[in-house]
């Protein structure tokens, strides 16, 4: 990516008032926030000016720049911010004025993360909008903290029917294509070893689930997609991992549609993969 991009760094709230108008919904725009964020960026950029020293270099993508490839008329930073942008609508429909204020601090991390870790809390956001479009939970808590435990879990939900209580914690993995097996025992001992000691970290007494989100490209996506067609995740209270994918509709890419969704059924229907997870995150 080229970091010549002074002319953005001074227009934060602008450029997200444009391109990312429902963060306002969730952070007023009259937030001293803004100011804060703007001044973040700013000196993130010169931090990158500085160690380029001209040239190109390799930096991890925040959503500030997301924005920026978009107005460059980068198609994939489009699609991938036309996902971002519509779940966030999504959200702020399905939560109560109260339940949106919970979710503001884990907006604004969002954006106070000047590299690719932002990625992992759009992912929290995603799977609180999955259980909350169900219409049968009640938000109660973000960052719940365990009892007799310095732990937290992020969402504490509350189920309308029965009035019980239920803990969910979130778990991004990014996946490193060269590490990955197609061989099913393989690929059951990865997510054994991923995610034990995050189970065994969240012990509680109340109804607990683990839900992973896959960030990577799509072939390693498939290969995931075919194991949990035929094998159920063997880990008690640990969901299906979700993962991100665009799929277009046209050679030529014109018609698409992001999907967020349960990896066993991600390439349902045939659509035409573009190949775009976000993966291709990190830009020169």
């Amino acid at each position: 990516m080229n970091t010549n991009n002074g002319e953005f760094i001074n227009a934060v709230k602008g450029n997200v008032a444009f391109y990312l108008p429902q963060l306002f919904e969730f952070i007023p725009e009259s937030e001293s926030f803004w100011n804060d964020a703007d001044k973040r960026f700013k000196n993130k950029i010169q931090e990158r000016l500085t160690l380029a020293a001209g040239e190109n270099i390799q930096v991890e993508i925040t959503i500030f720049d997301i924005i920026f490839l978009v107005k460059q008329g980068n198609i994939e930073a489009f699609r991938f911010l036309n996902f971002v942008r519509k779940m966030f609508s999504h959200l702020f429909n399905n939560l109560q004025p109260d339940e949106r204020t919970m979710v503001k601090k884990t907006f604004k991390t969002i954006l106070k993360k000047l590299d690719l870790s932002y990625i992992n809390f759009v992912g929290e956001l995603a799977v609180l909008n999955n259980i909350m479009s169900t219409k049968k939970y009640r938000l109660e808590t973000v960052e719940a903290s365990l009892t007799d435990s310095l732990n937290t879990i992020d969402f504490k939900v509350r189920d309308l029917k029965t009035n019980e209580s239920h803990l969910v914690e979130v778990v991004n993995i990014h996946i490193d294509s060269d590490k990955v097996q197609t061989n099913p025992e393989l690929i059951k001992a990865f997510f054994t070893h991923r995610l034990s000691k995050k189970l065994k970290s969240k012990q509680t007494q109340l109804p607990f689930e683990l839900i992973t989100v896959l960030w990577g490209k799509w072939q390693d996506f498939k290969v995931y997609t075919d194991y949990f067609k035929q094998y159920p995740m063997h880990l008690d209270n640990v969901r299906e991992p979700m993962a991100y994918l665009t799929f277009t509709e046209t050679d030529n890419g014109s018609k698409f549609e992001n999907r967020f969704m349960r990896i066993s059924r991600l390439f349902d229907e045939k659509w035409q993969t573009s190949g775009e997870s976000n993966e291709d995150s990190k830009q020169h």
